[in-house]
Formats: C-alpha cells, structure tokens, sequence
C-alpha cells in the first residue's frame, strides 16, 4: 500500500504545464480542436473541489486501528491486539482483528501500535508518528479536517486532454489511482492559468454507495452523481465497529422489505458470539443462523449465514448505506435486481427504570414517603426481602404487611399492602426515578418514595469527576484559571477539610498543596478535550482518615456565533467585499493588505482584486468546532489563503480571525 512519492508525479505535471503554456494566447477565435467551455474542468470550482474531495484519502477505511476519519495508517504495519501480534499487509487483514475483537464477550479489546508508524492525511501527505501521544495529536485535528467524501468511488483509469489555446496542442494526462487524480486537481488549481484548459475524457465510471456502477458523460452528470453520494456520506453511515456494537444492542425489527411489510412480524436477535435467532410471531422454535460483519470498497458488509429459515430472502451479503442508533437500511444484489431491507431497532425496559433497579434502590435504604408531596414526620418503610414491609415510626414498628413490583404491558407497578395503615395501600404506577427516589401515582394521588441512608460514609459524596471551564471566544486560545472550590459543590464540606494537589504522591504525603485555588493555573491547553490532572484530598476534620479522588480540568469553547452559516453565505454574496484591517499578531499591522477587494461568487470562486491585478481562489462555508462560521479561503496564488473564523457578524462587516490565532481582518461590503 505505500504510495510513490508526491514529488515524482507533481514534478511530472509540472513540466507538462510548463511546455504547454510556454506561450500565452493572444487571440481569442476558437480552434477547431478547442474543448467546449462547459466541458473545461478548470472552469468549475465546484466540480474540481467535489472531485479533489472524492479522491482524497479516505481515512474510515480503516478506523478500527485509529478511530480517525482524517488520516490512515500506511501499510503494512504491525500491531499487538489482546496480546496477540498481527501483521496487517491490506485492508482485508483489518477482519482478523475484527475476529479478536469478538472472540471473547467480557474481556477488554486493546490494540497497540509498533511504532514508529506513517500515517497518511486526507491530502496524501506522510507523517512518521513515534508514540501514542504524537499520533493522538493529530487524531485531534480530524475534528477540524474537511470531509471528504468516501462513499462514492472513481473507477480508474481516467484519462485528461491538456489544450494550449494558443499552440493549439492538446496533450492527455492518464491517472491511475486516487491519489494521482488528487494531485492532479491540485497542481491544476495551483496553475490558474486562463491559456490552459482541462477536460475529462469522458465516458468515465464510478461506483456508487449501493455497489453498483454508473457510466457517467458530462461534467453536469459527474457534479450531479457526486453531489448526491455525497448527501449519503454526510448521513454518518456507521464504521464497522459502530455497526457490531449497535446490531448487538436489543433486538431488530423488519420495518421494511424492498418496500413491503412480508416480515414485520420477526425480531432479530444478534448476538456477540456471532450467532443469530429470529422469533417469528407466536412460534415457540426460533429460527437459528450465524453473522459476522467485514469491510470492503463500498463500506461495511453484514453477513447472514447458515439460516434455518427464509435463507433465500435473508441470507447473504448485505451493503450497509445508512444506519444510526435506532435504525438500519441495508441492501444487497441477487442477478441484476436489488433488495433492500429496512432495520429498526426495539429495545425491552432498558430504562433507568426497570424493575431490577427499582427494587434494589427500594431495598438499599429505608424509604421515607410523602403523599402529594408531604412527608409525615419520623415515618420510613423498610423493603425487605421476601416481599415483606415494615412500617417504621420513630425508629419504632408501627405496622407490617407486604409489597410486590411486576411489569404490565411494559409498566412498572408497585403494590403496597400494609395490615393497618391504609393510607399507602393499592397499587402504584412508576412514573419517574432518580438515584435517590421513585414517584408513583394511583389516580390523582402521587407517592414519592426518598431513599434515607443514614449511615452513608462521609466520602460517598466525593469521587473522581471533571471540572470544566468555558472561554467565550471565537478561538481556542488555550489559556484559563479554576476555581477549584467549584469542584464539589453539593458535597457537605463542614467536618472534611479539602486541599488539591499536583500528584498523587504529593496528596498521599500531604505536601506541597495548591496554595490558589481560586484562581489555579494548570497551564496551556494545546487543543480542545486535553485535561489536565490534580487530586483532591478529603481529609475527616480533626482525624486521620482520608481519600484521594483525580479531578480532570477541562477547557471548552463554549463561544456562540452571531451569524449562522446560511447567513453569512447571504452576506459574502451580496456584492463585494474590501479589506479595511489586516493585523498579524505576530508582526503587527499589515497594511499592504488594505484596500483588497474580494468577490465571493456563488460557484464558490474566489476573485481577489489589488488595483488591476486579479488572483482566484475558491471558498466555502461550514460550522468549526468552536460553534461559530469557519471561511476556508483556498487555491490559487491569492493572498489570503488560510481557515478563518467568523468573529463579528453584520450585513455590512465582518470580522474573521486566522484559525490557531495568526490573526485577524475587517472586510466591509461594497455594492455598485
């Protein structure tokens, strides 16, 4: 799988541009070998952006090793997976750790790198990672990579006619894999050249989401073919181990059969180990059978195997093209039709509320009760076992009788029986529950069961947790301070004295405690989601005993964008755009920028105007990670090439602000 090196094929296309434009057109007649305009792929940045996107390196392939969309591993690579040691050569190989993985129900899957390792990003680009922490660097910048789109395929070879307007030379390019037509379509962007025209030699074939191929003919069929594989992509379809871990969660029924309701009657149950039964109605046998899941070009595959029953309209390999938690649509080819099958997921009292919690928070404590809200004072029930109730007032027995939970038709209810007090009996529906109480209703009248652990330990309340601080700035700066008395703040702190600590060892020795806890500075957050680590020591006031619980301080941008994106779409098409500001914080003001127009074009092109110079570029629209409108501004020669967030929003100024915080630029709207 490794790839020949960039330079060799970029140098390549170089010098074929460089012959072909060794002159410039100086008349504008049209030769009689001249590509048709709508043919010219150069001509449409959209088109070229869609294919640069598609034939981008799709890192999902193989998420099972890195669980990163952004970036792949180079192969072959070798790994330990449950202390096991695989080699992995293709992607085929990714299915015997699948089988690891599933070998064992209770055991914990790990799989560790033999590093160093290469990892390839979306745009080709090769990386050497040494260890865990590098490579978990760069997993995290997949939260700000752009999608590629990996769920429609080029078939190759696909071939390109280089026309020179003015030598009338045409020349053809041949590509042969992905990553030649990806470079390709950079080099072409790069070039920006009028004098050079592009076009696709068509026809030319591609492999749709569902498997099946399509011979394509015109750059308006290729957009439009892209363009809609690409809305299926963006529906999250599910990695392989998303699909085994949600196909083994409750039960599946048939919502759908190629459009008909033949088997809404089944419930599918797939277990871990890789068998299957199917309950058919009210039949007492269910239908037994085996499925596994494996990857290929097109995505996941479930396989249906060894079926007792309906195995010629069940069985089989089937392509997952959507799925989420609560749903599967699947399909797979018999000849030359295709089947579909719709998948919706049903699960039995999986609630917080099942009767196995509810009993034994009824059975933990000792309840105090309250009619419509009003607690009788020194009342508890006391559930115990063997269905037995004791009424307990004063600490003393003021009556005894019985109580049962049972399921309903999927409602839980409880009944009380007490021989004297007859104020608490009948039968009681579940309607909510929390950790430390139930509430039931009979009727109108509501009984609210609270859990009384009086001999709760004085550190139940303390545990390990995380302390979050928000920064209200459109960019991550990675900077802020805690208030570390924010940490516990419904845990009892009168007879415990809390101090933080650095280390753990520091907080069992009981030196060299945090002397600001107010205003505590744990250092940079290199990136969003890094924590860093201090220990709170719950000491007993005046005594020995102690604890020690980790506390993970976490930064989050929690910035609100002033615009939405549509809106700022609306806006940067309107008319045209003038840089008034432009500060790089490192160097300064930039005025050499000042007064630059910037056309933003509705087929996503980017016309740069400085005086009578003219640059392009293309630009695009999309929400960042900080929850506000990220510009990328990309291609060609112009100046301003780079991600920008969306600060300040009105209809007539804008504020964008380099991502990482190089900088930072006003535009303000100009219409003719």
């Amino acid at each position: 799988m490794k790839l020949p090196t960039n330079q060799f094929f970029r140098n390549t296309f170089f010098c074929l541009l460089t012959l072909i434009m060794a002159t410039s057109c100086q008349e504008e007649d049209v030769a009689p070998n001249q590509p048709d305009t709508a043919d010219v792929v150069n001509f449409d940045a959209t088109l070229v952006s869609v294919m640069a996107l598609t034939s981008a390196n799709d890192g999902t392939l193989d998420d099972i090793l890195d669980n990163a969309s952004c970036l792949s591993v180079d192969l072959p690579v070798t790994v330990i997976v449950n202390e096991t040691s695989i080699t992995v050569n293709t992607l085929e190989d990714l299915q015997g750790i699948l089988e690891i993985f599933d070998e064992f129900d209770e055991d914990d899957d790990t799989l560790e790198f033999l590093y160093p390792i290469t990892i390839l990003l979306n745009d080709y680009s090769e990386i050497v990672i040494n260890n865990d922490e590098e490579l978990e660097l760069w997993i995290e910048t997949c939260e700000e990579a752009l999608e590629v789109i990996d769920c429609i395929d080029f078939v190759y070879p696909i071939s390109f006619s280089i026309y020179n307007c003015n030598s009338q030379a045409t020349e053809t390019v041949t590509l042969e894999s992905d990553w030649e037509l990806y470079e390709f379509l950079q080099e072409l962007q790069l070039s920006n050249d009028a004098q050079l025209l592009a076009s696709i030699n068509f026809p030319i074939t591609m492999v749709l989401p569902t498997g099946d191929e399509v011979e394509i003919a015109s750059n308006e069929a290729l957009l439009e073919t892209i363009e809609n594989a690409a809305e299926i992509c963006n529906d999250d379809t599910c990695s392989g181990i998303e699909v085994d871990e949600l196909l083994t969660t409750c039960y599946w029924e048939v919502e759908s059969y190629n459009g008909s309701d033949d088997f809404e009657s089944l419930k599918i149950y797939l277990d871990e180990n890789g068998t299957l039964s199917i309950e058919d109605g009210d039949t007492t046998v269910a239908i037994g059978g085996n499925w596994q899941t494996s990857m290929s070009d097109q995505g996941v595959i479930v396989t249906l195997s060894d079926l007792t029953a309906f195995s010629e309209d069940l069985g089989g390999d089937w392509l997952v093209v959507d799925c989420g938690e609560e749903y599967f649509e699947l399909v797979k080819t018999v000849g030359d039709a295709q089947i579909s099958i719709v998948l919706e997921r049903e699960c039995e009292d999986t609630s917080d509320c099942n009767l196995e919690t509810i009993q034994e928070l009824l059975m933990e404590c000792s309840q105090i009760p309250a009619l419509n809200n009003y607690p009788p004072s020194s009342t508890v029930f006391l559930f115990n076992t063997d269905n037995q109730l004791t009424l307990l007032n004063e600490e003393e027995v003021y009556d005894e009788g019985t109580w049962e939970l049972t399921l309903e038709e999927g409602e839980l209810f409880l009944s009380i029986n007490l021989n004297e007090v007859d104020t608490y009996n009948g039968v009681w529906q579940l309607l909510e529950c929390e950790e430390d109480g139930v509430l039931f209703m009979d009727g109108d009248t509501a009984l609210t069961l609270m859990q009384n652990c009086e001999n709760e330990s004085i550190f139940e309340c303390f545990s390990d947790t995380i302390l979050t601080q928000c920064e209200e700035t459109p960019y991550f700066d990675g900077y802020t301070t805690f208030n570390l008395n924010f940490t516990y703040p419904d845990c009892n702190q009168d007879n415990v004295e809390l101090s933080y600590f650095v280390s753990m060892v520091d907080a069992e020795s009981f030196i060299n405690p945090i002397s600001n806890v107010v205003n505590y500075n744990p250092g940079e957050f290199p990136y969003e989601g890094y924590g860093y680590t201090v220990y709170a020591r719950v000491q007993l006031a005046g005594g020995d005993d102690f604890e020690v619980f980790e506390v993970t301080l976490l930064l989050e941008n929690c910035y609100t964008s002033e615009c939405s994106e549509e809106q700022v779409d609306s806006y940067l098409m309107e008319c045209h755009w003038k840089v008034i500001d432009f500060e790089d914080w490192g160097t300064g003001a930039t005025p050499e920028f000042l007064g630059y127009e910037l056309y933003f074009n509705e087929n996503q092109e980017l016309v740069v105007l400085e005086g009578e110079e003219t640059s392009i570029g293309t630009w695009i629209t999309s929400m960042s990670n900080y929850n506000t409108v990220k510009l990328d501004i990309l291609g060609g020669d112009q100046p301003f090439y780079n991600y920008w967030l969306v600060a300040q929003c009105t209809s007539e100024e804008l504020l964008l602000i380099e991502f990482g915080g190089g900088g930072k630029m006003t535009l303000v709207k100009e219409c003719q």
